[in-house]
């Protein structure tokens, strides 16, 4: 991907695409929880090493005003050459916010079937573009054969499998739009069993 045009757009905030077509994200470890972005301030470009310096940016869904991108103060150096495009994004503001954000805890607990000729079943699923964080406790009948599995999706297009054992909490963190599965290996197996979530929605 040529550097040129890249150094027409230094001020204003960037998306970028890898080359399976994918939109490239980052993980924030510098806020007091992982928080993923997509969005991004060049500052750097290495012609010679052929790789961009990012600083990433954070939107905020409290200012009302406009459209707001806030600096995460956090960079990233990555090769050129894992990108195939880029998109400057226009009639957005970078500025910092002082505005606090909002916190709403909550919980959710229930019962799950996974009948047979069934693989997985859905029991959590946000209905909202938030940074969300908890434990999940997850129950079943210790003489299950069929091995479980516990999946959860950090944003629609991640996610990461753990073996499920009983009566351990797993710790989860999720954006936009996620859903937490269990999945089961027997497709010929009947399960039941139940579950509690705890999570924290953050608003900023």
């Amino acid at each position: 991907m040529s550097t040129v045009p890249m150094l027409d757009y230094t001020d204003q905030p960037m998306i970028f695409y890898l080359k399976n077509g994918d939109l490239f994200q980052a993980n924030s470890f510098k806020s007091g929880h992982h928080e993923f972005t997509h969005f991004f301030l060049i500052k750097k470009i290495n012609k010679i090493k052929k790789c961009i310096t990012l600083m990433l940016l954070r939107s905020c869904s409290l200012c009302c005003d406009q459209d707001v991108l806030v600096p995460l103060n956090e960079s990233i150096t990555i090769d050129m050459s894992c990108f195939c495009g880029f998109q400057p994004i226009s009639n957005v503001c970078i500025r910092e916010c002082s505005h606090p954000p909002i916190c709403m805890d909550d919980c959710v607990c229930g019962s799950f079937t996974i009948p047979s000729g069934e693989r997985e079943v859905t029991i959590w699923r946000s209905n909202l573009p938030l940074t969300q964080f908890g434990f999940i406790n997850i129950n079943f009948k210790k003489e299950l054969e069929a091995p479980l599995k516990l999946r959860i999706y950090s944003n629609p297009l991640e996610y990461k499998t753990y073996q499920l054992a009983d009566q351990k909490s797993y710790e989860f963190f999720v954006t936009d739009y996620s859903v937490i599965k269990i999945i089961k290996s027997s497709i010929e197996a009947n399960l039941q069993g139940t579950f509690d979530i705890k999570w924290r929605s953050v608003i900023r």
